[in-house]
């Protein structure tokens, strides 16, 4: 849905997708097609885990330079729910990858570049809490940190707060090309890690992009 949302409302040409799958991701082709109809010229479909630094760093050096990353989005997230005296240190580890390890990479590793944007999808349960949730509470809360510590250093940062609407399955990096009315070519690029993303306010899933125009924007 955000890719579809990218390229339809933001004029998004070229898009890199990655999961740990790539190409083997079900639903690829079909979604890859629907991007095209919408107006994307370039798609590539690649395997990434972004809690590789090693990987994504080779990711990154792979970017062509005719379209510069200026924008990241981290969406990632898994659960591993249970009540606090069966959580230990396998199933910390788990939530935190996708979360926390990926999210520092992605800062290490594209904070000198030029950006216009980086956005973390966050949960509400950094703030309220939820029941069985305290390793995904905590991985939440390291991304909203995450994004103080970047502005606290001058560098752009915000993080989202997604609470409990409707669930989609996604993949893992998008990289887009946008045209905006103060760029005209500006690149995004999207990380999207094999989960389940939780939306806010409303049934209607445009109100949650809605709510993501005006931070993108």
């Amino acid at each position: 849905s955000l890719a579809r949302h990218l390229v339809s409302s933001h004029g998004v040409h070229h898009l890199l997708l990655t999961s740990r799958r790539g190409p083997t991701t079900p639903g690829i082709s079909e979604l890859t097609e629907e991007l095209e109809d919408l107006g994307a010229r370039t798609i590539q479909v690649l395997c990434c885990d972004a809690s590789c630094r090693a990987s994504l760093s080779a990711l990154l050096g792979s970017v062509e330079e005719q379209h510069p990353i200026t924008a990241v989005f981290h969406l990632a997230g898994v659960l591993d729910d249970c009540v606090i005296t069966d959580l230990n240190r396998h199933r910390l580890a788990s939530v935190f990858a996708p979360k926390v390890n990926a999210a520092w990479n992605l800062h290490e590793l594209t904070k000198d570049l030029d950006l216009s944007s980086f956005i973390l999808f966050s949960s509400i349960a950094s703030i309220l809490g939820s029941p069985g949730q305290g390793n995904y509470a905590a991985a939440n809360s390291f991304l909203d940190s995450l994004a103080v510590y970047r502005r606290a250093k001058g560098l752009p940062a915000k993080s989202l707060a997604w609470g409990a609407v409707c669930e989609m399955s996604v993949g893992l990096l998008l990289l887009v090309e946008l045209v905006t009315p103060f760029r005209s070519l500006v690149t995004t690029l999207v990380f999207w890690q094999f989960m389940r993303i939780r939306y806010m306010v409303s049934p209607e899933i445009k109100t949650a992009f809605g709510a993501l125009h005006r931070a993108i924007v």
